[in-house]
């Protein structure tokens, strides 16, 4: 359909360029500044406007085909987002609140020039997950015990948050260990295009990232999915987490075997090595459980819809 076609437009025109790095690279550095907008959403909404008045402008849309797409283009806008801000990273509570103004601006241009009205569920899923991500940016406490605050976070999760938006989010934290890489690092592409292809699926990841985000066996429902489809990876997404956990725990293992006794047992009497530890152990165990209910859940509906439409 025309929607993700402007929505590429768009991405391109807002983010800096093909590699799609301006949204993460101006997300991160938003805490940096003091007041307004990040320099991301600046580009985005003189983006949108030139969009608008040189071609959204000209669609009649009152046509069901023209609203049809503007909805997918928002939507596509809407989760490319919401993903790219679940990847920044180490994420303080100054950046927080910088990210949370920046969705809420995001959402009103996309209430001024027309795509969507102003309530989230205008947005479909896609506006319930942005209302989800600004209510988990808004509550999140950095006293809180990264052990504790991850547990929470994995086992009850809003259901309108795809688990790649909480998986990356959980490695966001400013006590992640820096050995514990993301997913895009991991597998050695740009966040730009770790987003477009688990937003969208194109383009394809390289050969080599593609052999590493490899989806875990999660039971038949998932097998019997085509590969391009949002099910299929968001589980990627968890194979590739875990990617990062084992990597992480390699390099842990090779560095403790270049410690001396005194050395290790300095590390474990400050804590360094138990907040690192936690860290890794509670996304290991609680977020494959996540992900399979998520993803039965989803499943569940489109099975529903099907059935729905042969009736």
């Amino acid at each position: 359909g025309s929607g993700p076609a402007l929505a590429a437009a768009a991405a391109g025109s807002g983010s800096g360029g093909a590699g799609g790095e301006g949204l993460s690279s101006s997300a991160a550095a938003a805490s940096q500044q003091p007041t307004g907008a990040s320099l991301y959403l600046g580009g985005f909404t003189g983006a949108l406007a030139q969009l608008d008045a040189h071609h959204l402008g000209r669609l009649p849309r009152h046509a069901a085909v023209v609203h049809k797409a503007l909805a997918e283009l928002a939507a596509r806008l809407t989760r490319s987002l919401v993903s790219h801000v679940a990847l920044v990273r180490p994420l303080t509570a100054p950046g927080r609140a910088r990210l949370t103004e920046d969705l809420a601006l995001f959402q009103m241009a996309l209430v001024q020039h027309k795509l969507v009205g102003r309530q989230p569920e205008d947005l479909g899923r896609a506006g319930l997950e942005l209302a989800a991500l600004k209510q988990l940016l808004f509550l999140e406490d950095d006293a809180e015990p990264p052990a504790q605050a991850l547990a929470k976070l994995l086992a009850a999760p809003d259901p309108s948050l795809r688990p790649s938006t909480v998986l990356h989010h959980a490695l966001s934290r400013p006590d992640t260990p820096p050995t514990l890489s993301s997913p895009p690092a991991l597998l050695g592409v740009s966040s730009g295009a770790w987003v477009e292809w688990l937003v969208a699926g194109a383009p394809a990841l390289p050969p080599q990232a593609a052999s590493i985000a490899q989806a875990p066996p999660l039971g038949p429902a998932l097998e019997a999915q085509p590969h391009e489809s949002g099910a299929r990876r968001e589980a990627c997404a968890w194979g590739a987490v875990l990617a990062c956990l084992d990597s992480h725990a390699q390099r842990c293992s090779a560095g403790k075997s270049k410690q001396s006794a005194e050395a290790a047992a300095a590390a474990a009497s400050n804590g360094e090595e138990t907040g690192a530890g936690e860290v890794y152990a509670v996304i290991l165990e609680q977020g494959g459980s996540m992900v399979e209910k998520y993803l039965a859940s989803a499943l569940k509906e489109l099975d529903r819809k099907a059935t729905g439409k042969r009736g």
